[in-house]
């Protein structure tokens, strides 16, 4: 109890001095492996359920309880607001390890709470695949493009797609790596004909004809993409805002004709 104490108040400095949400993903000893706890420091006021809960339920999980309390800091201009959420996640889903996942989620959620990540179904790949939030925006900015290609699935369709076959959706992460990671040099061509390789493996076991063909589709531009500034920073160090990728039109499956040369295609919530 007092290290979790220690723990709360080393959140709540932070708040202090940020003037921004800090969240802690944890379980408890004891507590069923389909559960684990949230807690949400927000300066000011108390947040809104409202706005909370849709964010929660993209990640796949559901709300069992929520306590909010209040702190407030001596000499601090304004409060803190402490909620602590009880979360549960279907078994059927697998078990979650909360070291894996807690800084993948934790910073997802936070992106998505000041409108730099877009809130949809494919952050349940944040928990159920191990990928980071820039992670899944290489997917989304497929999933952005297909619909350009007159794609004739939904968006909600081809998310699904992914996040029911989350190993899957990891491996095409993977090509995408293999391929324009520039640490990987000469190596590229070879470790992205392995990636595929097992992708190759992996689709043999997908039963839905209409979801092989989704996450075919994804192979596919992942091998027709040339160029991108997925792996620029900032100056700061941080990933860009947006994620461009030059693309060889000419090797797109089901490309609407006339098919140009090449097209460079630019995503971010912004652009959205």
């Amino acid at each position: 109890v007092y290290k979790r104490q220690v723990f709360d108040i080393g959140k709540i400095e932070t708040v202090l001095s940020s003037g921004q949400i800090q969240l802690d993903l944890y379980r408890p000893e004891n507590m069923d492996q389909s559960r684990f706890r949230l807690k949400i420091y927000n300066p000011g006021s108390p947040i809104t359920l409202s706005d909370v809960l849709p964010i929660l339920e993209n990640f796949g999980l559901r709300v069992i309880a929520e306590l909010p309390f209040e702190i407030n800091p001596e000499d601090a201009k304004e409060g803190i607001w402490i909620h602590d959420f009880l979360l549960e996640r279907p078994a059927r889903h697998g078990t979650i390890h909360i070291k894996d996942v807690k800084p993948h989620f934790e910073k997802a959620f936070t992106k998505i709470w000041y409108n730099s990540l877009e809130n949809d179904g494919l952050n349940r790949l944040v928990l159920t695949a191990a990928l980071n939030w820039h992670e899944t925006t290489i997917l989304r900015s497929y999933i952005r493009y297909l619909k350009q290609l007159r794609f004739p699935f939904s968006r909600a369709y081809v998310e699904a797609a992914l996040y029911k076959n989350p190993k899957i959706a990891h491996m095409i992460v993977d090509l995408f790596k293999a391929f324009h990671n520039p640490e990987n040099g000469k190596n590229a061509d070879d470790l992205a004909a392995k990636c595929a390789s097992s992708i190759d493996r992996a689709l043999e076991a997908v039963d839905s004809l209409d979801e092989d063909r989704i996450l075919r589709a994804f192979v596919n531009l992942v091998e027709t993409t040339l160029r991108t500034n997925y792996f620029q920073r900032q100056e700061d160090g941080s990933a860009k805002p947006y994620l461009s990728m030059k693309l060889d039109c000419q090797t797109i499956k089901d490309l609407p004709l006339p098919a140009p040369y090449r097209e460079t295609f630019v995503y971010s919530p912004r652009v959205e």
